[in-house]
């Protein structure tokens, strides 16, 4: 689970990631496949981030400190204003896609 919470929170934190592999589909070498919802289902619906921080201390982070930062990630990415289907282009259009880059970036330390 940590890795894949690092895995997301670095794909989240490069707008040229994710120009290039979510929205043109050319993904780095070593990885074939990657989308915009895998990211949004693990950081929304596989850990307790968004309602419940502190159940991932010693789970997926170390700290509580740890934890509140990707929860600000995933308060972010919960109220953007787009469905959760949408594609990778209407989620980074919207006005606060911005901030959960930085946040992502934060996030990671």
């Amino acid at each position: 689970m940590r890795d894949d919470l690092i895995s997301c929170l670095k794909d989240l934190s490069d707008a040229e990631y994710q120009r290039l592999c979510w929205v043109e589909r050319r993904c780095p070498e070593g990885r074939e496949y990657d989308n915009i919802q895998i990211v949004m289902r693990f950081m929304l619906d596989d850990t307790w981030f968004l309602f419940s921080p502190e159940d991932e201390v010693g789970r997926t982070v170390d700290t509580i400190d740890q934890a509140k930062s990707v929860q600000t990630v995933s308060r972010l990415l919960y109220d953007l204003d787009v469905d959760f289907s949408a594609s990778a282009q209407q989620y980074m259009a919207s006005p606060s896609w911005n901030d959960v880059v930085a946040s992502a970036k934060e996030a990671l330390g």
